[in-house]
Parts: structure tokens; C-alpha cells; sequence
């Protein structure tokens, strides 16, 4: 007798089928795709690095749809009341969950790399954005910062009690100078976008906030030049917390988050 007009033939092969069929998202599920949602909390943490933004937030992003999410870059930038890009700063790194096992040492960070979230999963942590320096930046950067340690090691003598030893105004003001070149934030309402991108620079998703900075998180955020003389937020950061700014933002709606992350305008570089 044939196998196949087997009644047992059948019954395994059915069974079969039916566990494959079984390990497969349904199809209404794969014809869904990939579908992100960005969550963040209702503050921003804003510093600097010689003028050069730097924002710190929780981000959550999660999968809601029936495919795997391939995310490769977050991207977030801030942007005035108009929709002119005051500043691009996509997120770099990331903060390891487990402080640094030394007191007198920073957080560790690892570099944002390709992020992979499986339907239902998502990925959470807390991201270190901004624009990373380029080639004529950096040297004038090494330059200064190298100037500035050199002149204030010099003056510190060995054995003595260490205090407060202030560099050379004429290399101050160097750091001054390039501060306020690259520096763009001013008193005024702003938005924050955060957008989940592609390889293929495909927008995944993106949100939108609006906050407002006062006079009083300027004051602060130049204050750190004040430190510039003793070689902190140059060579080794700054301690002081009330440096720091933290702002409270608020939720737009979708559609205008997405007009303004695709709104390519820049405005003029002004610094008082």
C-alpha cells in the first residue's frame, strides 16, 4: 500500500504543519511590521563642553508591531520657536546602569550602536547626546586644553598643599573665545525632537517637546566659564550641580514633531 493513503501518514504531517504554523507570527502580524514608540520622562538634563550642547534623557523604544526593528542611530535635535535647527545632537552614547566602582570617576558610557527590538521588546537606557567635534574643532580643542594644563602644572610645586592655581588669562581667554563661538542656546522657548532612523536614514518614529529656558538656566549654563581659569570643564569636569540645568518638557503632537524633524533650516550663529 501507497504511504500516503496512510491515515498515519496524514496525521503526522498535519501535526507537523501544524507546530511550523505554530512558530510563526500570524500573518496579519508580519503585514503590520515594525512599529516604534518613543517614551521619555518630563525633564532634560542640558550642560555643555566649551559651548558644545550636551543632553542627557531616559529614552524608552518599543516594538509594537509583528517585525523586528533595526534601529541605527537616534537622532535629536533642538530647535527654535520658528523650526531654524539650532543644534544637532544625535546620541553618542549611552550610561552604564553600574556606577563606577571609584568615587572620584564618571559614570562609564558606551557607544550607541545598531539597535536591534524584537516585536513586544523594547530598549531603555539613559543617552548621551551630541555632536561629535570635527577635524579643525578637535585640534583647536587639544590645543587648548593641552595650553591650559601645562601652564597650571607648572605652578603647582610638589610637596606643597594643593590649591587653587589659575591659568595664564591670554589662554582663558582662548577657551572664552571658542565658547562663545559654538554656544547657541539664549533666553526663549525651544522644542526637543527624538527620532528613531534607519540605516537607510528612514524616519522609525519620532517625538516632539517643547520647553523653555530662562535667563536663569543661561546664567547658569555660562557659568562654567567661570571655572575655565583653574582648568575645570577643560581637562576634568566640572562638580558644581547648579551648573547643570534641568528643564521640563512637554508633549507635541505627532504630525508636527514630524514636520519639524524634517525641516532642514539652520539660523544665523549669534552669541553675546
Amino acid at each position: 500500500m501507497d504511504v500516503i493513503q496512510e491515515p498515519a501518514f496524514w496525521s503526522v504531517l498535519v501535526a507537523v504543519v501544524a507546530i511550523a504554523l505554530s512558530q510563526i507570527p500570524p500573518i496579519r502580524e508580519l503585514v503590520r511590521g515594525a512599529d516604534l514608540s518613543i517614551v521619555v520622562p518630563d525633564q532634560l538634563m542640558l550642560w555643555h563642553f566649551l559651548g558644545n550642547v550636551q543632553a542627557n534623557i531616559f529614552v524608552d523604544i518599543r516594538n509594537k508591531g509583528g517585525r523586528i526593528a533595526y534601529v541605527h542611530r537616534i537622532d535629536c535635535r533642538i530647535k527654535d520657536e520658528g523650526g531654524a535647527t539650532v543644534c544637532e545632537i544625535p546620541a553618542v552614547t549611552y550610561y552604564s546602569r553600574q556606577p563606577s566602582s571609584q568615587a572620584d570617576r564618571q559614570t562609564p558610557e558606551y557607544p550607541v550602536g545598531l539597535i536591534i527590538i524584537k516585536p513586544g521588546e523594547h530598549w531603555s537606557e539613559t543617552i548621551h547626546c551630541y555632536k561629535p567635534w570635527n577635524d579643525a574643532e578637535e585640534e583647536r580643542i587639544s590645543e587648548i586644553i593641552l595650553d591650559i594644563r601645562n601652564d597650571i602644572g607648572t605652578k603647582i610645586k610638589v610637596g606643597e598643599k594643593v590649591a587653587p592655581v589659575e591659568a595664564e588669562e591670554k589662554l582663558v581667554q582662548k577657551a572664552m573665545d571658542f565658547f562663545r563661538d559654538k554656544f547657541p542656546l539664549r533666553r526663549g522657548n525651544y522644542h526637543f525632537l527624538i527620532a528613531a532612523v534607519s540605516e537607510s536614514g528612514r524616519l522609525l518614529c519620532v517625538r516632539g517637546f517643547r520647553f523653555t529656558l530662562f535667563e536663569a538656566h543661561i546664567r547658569a549654563l555660562r557659568s562654567y566659564t567661570e571655572e575655565y581659569k583653574y582648568g575645570a570643564g577643560i581637562y576634568f569636569p566640572i562638580q558644581d550641580p547648579s551648573k547643570v540645568v534641568w528643564v521640563r518638557i512637554g508633549p507635541i503632537p505627532d504630525q508636527q514633531a514630524k514636520r519639524l524633524y524634517e525641516r532642514q533650516t539652520a539660523p544665523p550663529h549669534t552669541m553675546t
